[in-house]
């Protein structure tokens, strides 16, 4: 086994790294000299994700001004992204852990003033359910509790939760009803940015910090708008089925070769300040998307560190997913009607 070493608390992040990279070749290769370790694991490791994770941390030990960020705790996550990655290069795989290791550009820094933050603590969780809503949509929150979701969550065997994300609404009359509201069930989680139609984008981040940092636990997370209707056991089977070819991925309705709306009367107006290209890049309609809990988190990494638009759909699933190696999935069953409409 590789030796204890000693080190001061100034360089115990880079001595953690190196010590992770010596286990690694070590596990691989056991009895390998650490001095020529990654040589040798270079030519005898089957697994060219660990071999490809351990070149590219070297260079990083190797580079000890690097601000590891998220990295320093979290590179045992990164196996199951680069398992995915194999067939891809090495600069691809790079090119996401540089990106991990940026600084943070767009502090999620909002205060709760509702936070349910031991939903997810009592038992063993497979799917958590994630509903933005507006502050005022009491009834629909109501309908959800008593109706196919309710069902779904009250039934043990499906180990899942049903939580609803808002933020600071108008009135303090709409606040005094959330407080009563969030006492009675305790599944509302609000931030304190307010809820307007142009902070979408907050609310989208709020549900990834959440589950990341609060329910680290559950194997899935599926979100969905509080006024569309889907098939909640078809959904719930393709995120599993795609779970078992995918570690990392997005699951929705995509979209590919959309152009952003420049007509600045329209909702979904996008300036060329904000998104100068012709086109947006392939993207999941937010109003119904399904993840493992290990894209969340990474999902939620990118979005502190990608140059942010309020289009929380494209921002999120077409614009951070790929900083990650997210791969974007679209699934018949991931099919919703909103307003009676289907969308496409």
């Amino acid at each position: 086994m590789p030796k204890y070493i000693a080190v001061s608390r100034r360089n115990k992040l880079l001595a953690g790294l190196t010590l992770l990279l010596v286990c690694v070749v070590w596990y691989v290769y056991p009895g390998s000299d650490p001095d020529s370790g990654l040589q040798i694991l270079q030519i005898q490791s089957r697994s060219p994700s660990r071999r490809d994770l351990a070149v590219i941390l070297n260079h990083f030990i190797k580079d000890s001004g690097k601000n590891f960020g998220f990295l320093g705790d979290n590179v045992d996550k990164l196996f199951p992204v680069f398992e995915q990655l194999d067939n891809d290069t090495l600069v691809v795989k790079q090119t996401i852990v540089s990106f991990l290791a940026q600084p943070i550009i767009n502090d999620h820094a909002f205060t709760y003033l509702h936070n349910p933050h031991r939903a997810c603590a009592s038992g063993d969780l497979d799917i958590l359910f994630v509903i933005p809503s507006s502050p005022d949509n009491f009834e629909k929150r109501s309908i959800l509790r008593t109706g196919n979701y309710g069902e779904y969550v009250q039934n043990v065997e499906n180990k899942a939760k049903l939580l609803f994300f808002i933020g600071k609404p108008s009135t303090m009359e709409i606040q005094n009803k959330i407080d009563t509201e969030s006492n009675t069930y305790n599944d509302i989680v609000q931030e304190s940015f307010d809820d307007i139609y142009k902070n979408i984008r907050y609310k989208a981040v709020s549900m990834l910090k959440w589950a990341s940092t609060f329910c680290q636990q559950t194997s899935y997370v599926i979100r969905n708008d509080d006024d569309i209707q889907v098939d909640l056991s078809a959904v719930v089977k393709a995120v599993k089925q795609s779970h078992s070819k995918y570690a990392n991925f997005v699951l929705g309705r995509v979209r590919l070769n959309d152009v952003p709306c420049r007509n600045a009367s329209a909702k979904p107006y996008l300036s060329k300040e904000d998104y100068p290209d012709a086109h947006l890049p392939p993207f999941a309609l937010g109003g119904l998307l399904g993840y493992p809990i290990l894209t969340v988190e990474l999902l939620y990494q990118a979005a502190l560190r990608v140059k942010p638009i309020w289009l929380d759909d494209v921002f999120i699933t077409g614009m951070c997913a790929p900083k990650v190696g997210a791969k974007l999935l679209s699934d018949p069953a991931m099919l919703f009607t909103h307003n009676g409409k289907i969308a496409e």
